[in-house]
């Protein structure tokens, strides 16, 4: 007979050892289907025990932080006379900046370059030919950006530096703490998830179960910095002494965060 040719020891190795995991493994992951909690299935479909809610959270915030970037161009027939000069202007407005209580830290050189400088020249005004160009000594240009840790300061900012002759960009308007106000935005929109979730399950007639997770619904969360042009749209521009008064307004953080329950 074949089992008296077979060494007992080797059936026992072999064949009713594996033979007995698979056994077991079969009934656990038979038990652990019938918990809704593992939402686990041994067939090819879905077991659709859990559902999410989805809610919207806003917080409206005055910002209390403006920044804005300022910048420098200035000429010289050598590329050292042209930086030398732009680094005197820089200079000023560093002084100016400090004056009002800019801390160094929030002032940050987002450029500085010297390159030749390229000027239109119209060899004959009767010509239809276009102009040329050639060059006309060295221009060297900085751009800096600068905070302000309230919207008053960014005001006297912008008037010390348009003062001295320097150009100022758009503003922007931030919050000194935002990850407070988004947590707040946040915390709101888990609320109105869980209340929805509530709602639903009382309509179609199931209980809710455990939460199985939250998430962030939506990746773009958080705020659309204000920007605008501060020459044009932000400063009284009514005579050569009129202060500059930004006016921020209010924004807006929203926050979309899903919730998911089991049901029972």
């Amino acid at each position: 007979m074949l089992y008296e040719v077979i060494d007992k020891p080797f059936l026992k190795e072999y064949l009713l050892k594996p033979a007995c995991f698979a056994v077991v493994l079969v009934v656990v992951l038979f038990l652990l289907n019938k918990f809704t909690y593992f939402n686990f299935s041994l067939s090819s479909s879905q077991n659709f025990n859990s559902f999410e809610a989805v809610g919207t959270g806003k917080v409206t915030v005055v910002p209390d932080v403006a920044q804005t970037t300022f910048s420098i161009s200035e000429k010289g027939t050598t590329q050292e006379a042209a930086k030398n000069a732009a680094n005197t202007k820089q200079n000023q407005a560093l002084d100016a900046l400090k004056k009002l209580g800019i801390k160094e830290t929030d002032i940050k050189t987002a450029g500085f370059y010297v390159n030749p400088n390229y000027e239109d020249v119209v060899l004959d005004t009767m010509s239809i030919r276009p102009p040329s160009t050639q060059q006309n000594g060295y221009i060297a240009n900085v751009s800096t950006n600068v905070k302000a840790e309230s919207v008053d300061t960014l005001n006297k900012a912008i008037d010390a530096l348009t003062a001295i002759g320097i150009n100022v960009g758009g503003v922007e308007y931030t919050f000194d703490d935002r990850e407070k106000y988004v947590l707040e935005a946040q915390n709101k929109a888990i609320a109105q998830a869980k209340q929805q979730a509530q709602d639903w399950a009382k309509t179609a007639g199931f209980k809710l179960g455990k939460i199985v997770s939250i998430r962030n619904a939506d990746d773009n969360f958080g705020y659309q910095p204000y920007a605008a042009d501060a020459a044009v749209m932000n400063a009284k521009a009514s005579g050569p002494t009129t202060q500059t008064e930004l006016q921020p307004g209010e924004n807006e953080i929203t926050a979309k965060m899903g919730v998911t329950y089991y049901i029972k």
